[in-house]
């Protein structure tokens, strides 16, 4: 059986011929100029690849309203309210809010605004104050009456599963409802503490029934909770409303009119 010699493998006579230049005609393929070129090629292609894989593309960012629009617009002065209940009366102040946290707002701002309750008012005039606010939902301190009147309001709400939705502290679950909308619908969860508030659990959800089902477990799967951007997109193709707030890609956040 044949031995290898590793001296004679790593002898100056081998290493110096590994040196010497070869023929055209002794020079692997790998080594011709074309070939080098399309392996060039391909490595570059690769590596775009393994950026847009691992890196993903440029992040998305919210352009929100001006702070002096959210205190002079119409359109605003409920959020306005209910902003300076909260003791958000700064723009530094609301900019401590995440983008992300301040879209989710946004968002059930505009649907609570555009549903009407039988009992007069909108749904978000009931609001007193932001307890909390993530980017899937928000939590807002309600007038008590806004639990019966949804409750009472069959032509706008039904009622809905809770089990998905948990409050902190002494806050106590009571009742959950939702609007009827195949796509986009409010549901509102209200829980109550033994002081006799009531706290709102408020979230908009992109699916009706068996949709909604399907949407809780990718989230399950995915661990990745509700994005606002995609309810942005729901509220205005399905249900015809502009939270006010633009969403673009690869920019710092800045101002809606910036």
């Amino acid at each position: 059986m044949a031995t290898i010699d590793l001296r004679k493998l790593l002898s100056h006579s081998l290493i110096a011929s590994q040196r010497a230049p070869l023929r055209p005609a002794d020079r692997p393929p790998l080594l011709n100029p074309q070939s080098l070129e399309r392996l060039r090629g391909r490595l570059r292609s690769l590596r775009g690849l393994d950026e847009r894989l691992f890196n993903g593309p440029p992040p998305l960012h919210a352009i929100f309203p001006p702070w002096s629009e959210l205190g002079t617009a119409r359109r605003w002065s409920e959020l306005w309210r209910v902003l300076q209940n909260s003791g958000v009366r700064s723009e530094a102040r609301w900019n401590k809010w995440g983008e992300r946290e301040r879209a989710g707002l946004l968002n059930a701002y505009a649907k609570m605004q555009a549903t009407r309750l039988d009992g007069g008012g909108t749904v978000f005039s009931f609001v007193r104050k932001i307890d909390r606010l993530l980017p899937s939902r928000t939590y807002l301190l309600v007038d008590p009456a806004l639990p019966r009147l949804v409750s009472e309001d069959q032509r706008t709400f039904h009622a809905a599963p809770w089990g998905l939705h948990t409050f902190e502290g002494s806050w106590r679950l009571v009742s959950s409802f939702k609007t009827y909308e195949r796509e986009g619908n409010l549901h509102l969860t209200f829980a109550r503490n033994r002081k006799g508030e009531w706290l709102a659990d408020v979230d908009i959800d992109r699916h009706q029934g068996l949709g909604h089902v399907a949407d809780v477990l990718l989230h399950a799967l995915t661990r990745e909770d509700t994005d606002p951007y995609e309810i942005r997109e729901v509220l205005i193709r399905s249900c015809q409303l502009d939270p006010g707030y633009r969403v673009v890609r690869g920019q710092h956040r800045g101002r809606a009119n910036a």
